[in-house]
């Protein structure tokens, strides 16, 4: 199964796989994207759908799939216990302005422990992975 958020006030996207066992997930895949500007339609002034990083005009893709050159800039997977395995794909250097460029990482990461959660339902242990209840 499969699940896609594109939060344009955060201008991140979020990827989400599962494979559910005898109805119930155990463990969920993820993939975040930075968009990397938003347009603005010179006429009206108002926003036009944003991009992803070295991907073609969001509104032209099909089913919003980042195609296969394009890495997203954290990907693994979250487990009901909390456990989670990632890789962070920004080479060859990483660069944050002051300590809200490292919040927003942050932000990103929590956002993926709280779909995962909603998707796993009642297998997730909501304490082991930092959640309140």
């Amino acid at each position: 199964m499969k699940k896609v958020i594109v939060d344009e006030h955060s201008l991140s996207a979020y990827h989400f796989k599962w494979e559910p066992d005898e109805g119930k997930t155990y463990s969920v895949d993820f993939a975040i994207y930075d968009i990397s500007w938003v347009a603005y339609n010179g006429t009206t002034g108002e926003r036009d759908y944003p991009s992803y990083f070295d991907l073609e005009d969001y509104n032209n893709m099909v089913d919003h799939e980042p195609n296969e050159a394009t890495l997203p800039k954290i990907s693994g997977h979250i487990k009901w216990d909390g456990c989670c395995n990632y890789e962070i794909h920004e080479l060859p250097m990483l660069h944050r302005c002051g300590l809200n460029g490292f919040e927003n990482d942050f932000e990103q990461i929590k956002k993926a422990y709280e779909v995962s959660a909603e998707i796993m339902g009642d297998t997730a242990d909501l304490d082991m992975m930092g959640l309140k209840n």
